[in-house]
């Protein structure tokens, strides 16, 4: 059985809005901790369960992670993984090229 990463013990959630606190704490143990690239999320429901919190909650906070690139799904897969996010992913950037009249503006 693959083992997954579990951030939940460390995760602290109060009142009544848990997305907000869970997307910035989560963000911030992605990118504190060396996590390998392609490592396993627990799934959502079982985040939810432990948390206390909706498994819809928990996909949202996931989703917006992917749009972070901390995280990604690929098609047709069921789980997240973490991102090597110390690399630039070229397909995610997005650049100007100006013509040199127009460089010193």
């Amino acid at each position: 059985m693959t083992t997954r990463f579990d951030f939940t013990a460390e995760i602290t959630l109060t009142g009544s809005e848990p997305i907000p606190q869970l997307y910035e704490q989560l963000t911030r143990k992605l990118r504190q901790e060396e996590r390998p690239s392609g490592e396993v999320l627990i799934s959502e429901r079982t985040a939810a369960e432990r948390l206390n919190i909706s498994r819809s909650a928990v996909h949202k906070v996931y989703t917006m992670l992917c749009a972070d690139g901390l995280l990604r799904r690929d098609p047709g897969m069921r789980n997240y993984l973490v991102c090597d996010f110390t690399r630039i992913d070229a397909d995610r950037c997005i650049g100007i090229v100006l013509p040199a009249s127009l460089r010193e503006y």
